[in-house]
């Protein structure tokens, strides 16, 4: 009898195949010359059972090390269309601007600079750890909202180098 982890790995092994196989249908996986003989054979022994899933006893290792290449890619494709560069900019912007933008038209308004508001928030004489209460879930906010989204902004970022 298998174990669960047997189980979950030949789960695992049988979802990459399915991954590799469609992005090979729709052409977004192309291999080199070099690598076709080996490849061809390799594919023509693997067989799917009438529910299409991947019999793992015919497929070997250069399918599995292959598809688990493919995983990859198509995680990072799902990543990167989740959520565009330009939805993270404008979501982090409006969470700024709701939180600063009162402090910002009062600080326009009376001509000052961020430096001079801050000293004085930082050495004036009003008690501020009543500030503790706001910032304290505003952080969590902005955390919360960087774990959603940073894996996405990294690969979109990659993209623009």
């Amino acid at each position: 009898m298998k174990t669960q982890e047997e189980l979950e790995y030949e789960e695992r092994v049988k979802r990459r195949v399915l991954i590799l196989r469609d992005l090979m249908t729709e052409g977004k996986i192309k291999f080199a010359e070099s690598m076709r003989e080996g490849l061809e054979d390799s594919f023509s022994k693997a067989r799917f059972d009438e529910n299409g899933e991947p019999d793992l006893s015919t497929i070997d290792g250069r399918i599995r090390s292959i598809a688990l290449a493919a995983e990859h890619f198509d995680y990072r494709s799902k990543m990167k269309d989740a959520i565009s560069l330009d939805e993270i900019q404008r979501t982090y912007f409006t969470i700024i601007d709701r939180n600063f933008n009162q402090f910002y038209k009062v600080m326009v308004g009376k001509k000052l600079t961020p430096h001079q508001v801050a000293k004085h928030i930082a050495y004036g004489t009003k008690d501020i750890d009543f500030l503790d209460e706001v910032i304290e879930p505003l952080l969590k906010d902005f955390q919360e909202f960087w774990e959603a989204v940073s894996e996405s902004a990294y690969i979109q970022g990659c993209l623009w180098r």
